[in-house]
């Protein structure tokens, strides 16, 4: 399965009417019957959604199969209030949680939300599993038409800490590959480092190196690749370190290289491990620094080696 998540667009609203109207998926919202919309009452609601700040719905898909749909939203100084609902057939494959940690990432990336809740119905038990596989804990009881819904908060703090800590790399294959080509930077930084695609064909024809995906949790978030011993210099290096454009800032790629250094520094004799990026690039610098690396003063295809001893 190769999950998409897309900006909710017109082309969307003929899935999103027949999720809406399906009775099945909408009855612990208060419509057993379904929404009884049509293609004019979407069109007017995406309207309305483009209009609003700190607001954004997503569309779920596998490769070209609409599984359902993702929402935000956020007032400042109030709780920002999300929502998920999948195609009957979408359920049992992992997609909620996926998705919800996706929305949750967005949500805490793009605004300033400190709190999000959730009040699903009492029996509506496969998304209370779903929000407190996230974190989210219980805090009361909510009446709403006569219909019992229980509430419950995660905290932004709460949520990146656990996010961070289920940071771990996973060797990439045919189920994974394309996942991998599909992360990509801002195209403000496609200048500083190269694709994925170009990496692993890299590491078609140089087998020393050490490519991994990196995931939190379930989630594809970057890529990494290293090299026990270069042929040049006989060092430890890391070549690569990429996060995907839209998990930037949420402390993943500095996690990713704490975990690889732990690996690294177990395997290089010399005591010493190297890295390099173009001079502009004041991210990677700024957290290279950061982490203990060095200027070595070396320019070389221009680029700018730095060194961690240790």
């Amino acid at each position: 399965m190769r999950l998409r998540f897309l900006k909710t667009q017109e082309r969307d609203l003929e899935s999103l009417v027949q999720l809406w109207n399906d009775g099945e998926v909408m009855k612990y919202v208060g419509f057993p019957q379904g929404l009884d919309y049509n293609m004019e009452k979407a069109a007017h609601w995406l309207e309305n959604i483009n209009q609003k700040e700190n607001t954004m719905h997503y569309s779920i898909y596998d490769k070209e199969t609409f599984l359902g749909e993702l929402f935000y939203t956020y007032k400042d100084g109030e709780k920002a209030i999300v929502d998920i609902k999948l195609m009957p057939g979408a359920r049992g494959k992992n997609v909620g949680f996926q998705g919800f940690c996706f929305l949750l990432d967005q949500l805490f990336k793009n605004t300033l939300a400190e709190i999000v809740t959730v009040d699903p119905h009492k029996d509506n038990l496969k998304a209370i599993r779903l929000y407190e596989k996230c974190g989210f804990q219980y805090i009361d009881i909510l009446l709403y038409e006569k219909q019992v819904h229980k509430v419950f908060d995660l905290k932004r703090e709460q949520w990146q800490n656990r996010r961070i800590q289920a940071i771990h790399f996973v060797d990439i294959n045919r189920d994974n590959y394309r996942n991998v080509f599909n992360l990509k930077v801002s195209s403000n930084q496609e200048g500083y480092i190269a694709s994925n695609v170009f990496s692993l064909a890299q590491y078609a024809f140089e087998p020393e190196f050490v490519p991994k995906a990196i995931y939190s949790d379930d989630t594809p978030v970057g890529f990494i690749m290293w090299c026990n011993k270069d042929e040049d210099d006989g060092l430890v290096w890391i070549y690569r370190l990429m996060i995907d454009q839209r998990y930037q800032g949420l402390g993943y790629g500095k996690e990713a290289m704490k975990q690889a250094l732990v690996h690294l520094k177990s395997i290089s004799k010399e005591k010493k491990i190297r890295i390099s990026f173009e001079p502009e690039n004041t991210v990677a610098r700024t957290l290279y620094s950061s982490m203990g690396f060095v200027t070595t003063g070396i320019i070389d295809g221009g680029e700018e080696i730095y060194e961690l001893y240790f």
